[in-house]
This record gives structure tokens, sequence and C-alpha cells, in this order.
């Protein structure tokens, strides 16, 4: 088949043919846009952004990266784990988001740096799920449609076209995360947390659970003082879990 335009036979259903020519190797267009879609997903933005308005009129950032990515995607026969492996392993989506020196005052879409992403409604429901378990029906309230990660997804849905690189996130949506009843219940702490654990365990326990790293030795110390002046231990750890969970830290992909 053609690489250009599908041939069409007006006698036979046309949709076979579409089809067939979506899927064909030779398609110059379907290897592009599949691996476009998924650079964005782990970078917040397409080699070609908009990812939906590829034409000549809106190059890539890197058109031989794009080239050589989808040849390859092609020859793999569109394994998207090939790609995904292909994207994962490269020094680009190791880099680390923090500036330095060399990379601070560098165009984003140079990717000196990894660019730091607002996770999906549903990454962050999922997140936050991973750390405090299942909303309780208590929690959850009444008549929610379609369970509690639908309406969280709904009410953390941001505008369709918005950037994952753009933090849009309003005051409801912070006053819901910072009031919720799950992020506020000491009974967590229960469940994360040996009850005789010692405080520098307790503190090390929830900064894996919730950050996946160790506290600093200034975090550490800022904690165990904190820890030292609450009147209820598991209160008192409950409260600093909050605080890890509304970070940006947390909240954000870096």
């Amino acid at each position: 088949m053609a690489s250009g335009e599908a041939t069409l036979n007006t006698a036979e259903p046309y949709r076979p043919v579409l089809a067939n020519w979506l899927t064909s190797k030779t398609n110059p267009f379907f290897s592009k846009a599949m691996v476009n879609r998924v650079w964005a997903q782990y970078f917040g933005k397409g080699l070609v952004d908009p990812i939906d308005d590829m034409h000549d009129g809106n190059p890539a950032t890197h058109p031989e990266l794009l080239e050589a990515l989808a040849t390859q995607f092609s020859a793999s026969n569109f394994d998207l784990k090939f790609l995904i492996r292909s994207i994962c392993n490269s020094e680009t989506y190791q880099r680390s988001s923090k500036p330095n020196a060399s990379n601070k005052e560098t165009d984003i879409a140079l990717l000196a740096r990894m660019p730091i992403k607002n996770m999906t409604p549903e990454q962050l429901f999922d997140s936050l799920t991973t750390v405090l378990g299942a909303a309780s029906k208590a929690d959850r309230g009444k008549n929610l449609p379609k369970g509690a990660r639908a309406q969280f997804v709904t009410f953390f849905q941001p505008e369709e076209g918005t950037s994952a690189l753009s933090y849009e996130t309003g005051i409801p949506q912070i006053l819901r995360l910072m009031n919720s009843p799950q992020m506020n219940s000491a009974v967590i702490i229960q469940r994360l947390v040996d009850k005789n654990a010692d405080t520098k365990t307790a503190i090390e326990k929830i900064y894996l659970s919730v950050l996946n790293r160790m506290p600093t030795d200034e975090e550490s110390s800022r904690m165990t003082n904190f820890l030292s002046q609450a009147t209820d231990k598991n209160k008192g750890l409950a409260d600093m879990l909050w605080v890890l969970l509304n970070t940006s830290e947390f909240t954000l992909n870096h």
C-alpha cells in the first residue's frame, strides 16, 4: 500500500482499508503521532505541541529524535513496551528536575532538566489511596456518582487543553485536599507506623510512605521538635502526614 494515501475502491467497504492503512508500517503519520503522545505522557509536552496539531507548519522541537523514535517504533511492530523502555532508559528522562548552574536558564524545550508536571487527577487519587488506603463509606459521603474515584477525578479535572506543565489547581481543590476527613485521620497512623516505634523511626516511616525518601537532617530535626510538643503522639504524627501529603513534592510529578 502506498505510504502517502490509502487506495479506495468504491465497490468495497472503506473501513477495512482505513484500518489497514493506519496500522501499516509505511504509514508516515501513525508512528510519529503515537511517539509524540507517549513522549508527552512522560515529559508533559510533546515533541510536537499541541499533540493533536501535527503538520508542517508546527514542526517538532527535535525532528531528528521524533523521526528516529518513530522509525524504531514501526520496526518493533508498534510495540508500546519497546517505546516506553526506549524513552525511560534515556539520559533525558532520567535527569533531575532540580535546576543547577548549567541548566536553570535553559529553555525547558531543550530538556536540560526534567520538567515538573502536574499529576493527572487519576494519578493523584491513586497516590493518595496508596498511602492512606481506600476511603471508608463515612468519609466518602452519600450518593456519589460512580464512586469516590470518579467524583475526585471530576472535581480535579483541568480544563481541556491545559498543559501538564502549568499549575492551575485552584483554591477549591487545595481546600478539598486540606480538609478531607481521609487526610485528617489519626487512625491511618496506626496502619502506617508501629505503635511501639520510636520518634526517629516513625518519622522515617512516614517520609518513606509519602515521599519515597528519607528525611533530611533538617527535616528530621524539625519534625522531632514538632512531635516533642504534641500532647498526643498519634495526633502529632497524623498532622505530620497531613503536611507531607499537601506538599508540592507529593502532588507534583518531578
